[in-house]
């Protein structure tokens, strides 16, 4: 983990000041996209091939160095842009604690790479989506698409470091498939209204997903 401190900018364009950091978007930083950081900390350290080696898929948390609930969790999406003493690092927002305020913080840069894929993947086709919950209705089939992504994040997370982010729903494996229309119909049965038990029917699809993927997935993740 990488910890720099930087001043806040309320501001929501390019360039930041030297030794600042901003967002492209005011709080809550829902719609925040960019985050522009200058290649200077704040005690005058040169950051710059730091900031140019963070990965796609990198954690990054922006935090009032005084105040650790106001703290803000963004991914990485693509290359830092390098905007001449400064880096503008493509991202999307995460979560968002409590705002930030124009003094000291701290660009916290993890080295946890995100698994999960952005925008959401589907894992299977929405034709084999149906079929598999003999559904017939094209009235229906927003609602099982949004069951289907649901599910196609759950199996691609459970899958951790092996789960490969070019996987669609014409290019995964057939057990990814399979385990993806096991949860699917989980979800699409299951919408919250039974009672919680560990051996209610989240623990019985869980114990078939597992058996179906124990060879594909991460042994790393518990």
């Amino acid at each position: 983990m990488t910890f720099w401190e930087y001043q806040y900018s309320s501001a929501t364009t390019a360039p930041p000041g030297n030794r600042q950091l901003r967002f492209d978007a005011a709080p809550p930083y829902t719609d925040v996209t960019r985050l522009f950081v200058s290649t200077e900390t704040s005690l005058d350290r040169d950051v710059y091939h730091s900031l140019v080696g963070i990965p796609p898929g990198r954690i990054l948390y922006v935090q009032d160095l005084d105040d650790h609930t106001r703290l803000v969790q963004l991914r990485v999406t693509g290359p830092p842009v390098d905007g001449g003493g400064y880096f503008e690092i493509p991202v999307e927002w995460l979560r968002t604690d409590l705002p930030l305020t124009g003094q000291a913080c701290a660009l916290i840069i993890t080295t946890e790479l995100s698994a999960s894929p952005s925008p959401p993947v589907r894992l299977e086709t929405l034709a084999n989506a149906k079929l598999h919950l003999h559904i017939t209705d094209p009235a229906r089939d927003a609602e099982v698409i949004v069951k289907l992504e649901h599910a196609s994040a759950l199996i691609y997370e459970y899958i951790g470091a092996r789960a490969d982010p070019t996987w669609n729903e014409l290019t995964a494996p057939d057990v990814v498939q399979a385990a993806t229309l096991k949860m699917l119909a989980h979800l699409y049965e299951h919408r919250g209204d039974d009672a919680a038990s560990v051996f209610g029917p989240d623990a019985k699809v869980w114990d078939g997903i597992s058996a179906l993927l124990m060879r594909a997935r991460d042994p790393a993740v518990s």
